[in-house]
């Protein structure tokens, strides 16, 4: 072989190499490429992820916030009817001191014209308004 021809064979050779290379490139270009969007596929939905978390904790704050206030109006309106229960059973036990106490006249006494009765009476009607209050204030 002439020299010539050794170097054409070089060339050829050169070419070749250059063509392998630039293939095994070319296909490295594209597995990066695949890889690369692989990639910035899981940085997408790490970012949606990200987002229904916020929204999610967003959504515990406020479902919390809402928890709490009528957990509050509750306690509250449970305050108001102990009260109102007790008020209730002060208004009974001075109903019921009321009603053990003897009263004066009976329906079934004959009413006798003595100088008290007139006034026995009055007590007597003071008492009922009294105990007609009390009931009115329990219901």
């Amino acid at each position: 072989m002439t020299s010539i021809g050794r170097t054409e064979a070089k060339c050829q050779m050169a070419e070749e190499k250059i063509h392998v290379t630039y293939e095994e490139a070319k296909a490295k270009m594209t597995n990066a490429r695949r890889r690369l969007a692989a990639v910035l596929e899981s940085v997408h939905r790490v970012a949606e992820l990200e987002m229904q978390q916020h929204e999610a904790e967003k959504a515990y704050e406020e479902v919390s916030t809402e928890l709490e206030a009528a957990l509050k109006d509750s306690e509250k309106r449970i305050d108001e009817d102990l009260a109102k229960i007790e008020h209730q059973k002060e208004v009974i036990s001075k109903l019921a001191k009321l009603v053990q106490q003897p009263w004066s006249t009976t329906p079934n006494e004959v009413a006798k014209l003595e100088p008290t009765f007139i006034e026995k009476l009055k007590k007597d009607f003071e008492r009922m308004e009294e105990v007609t209050k009390l009931l009115n204030e329990a219901v």
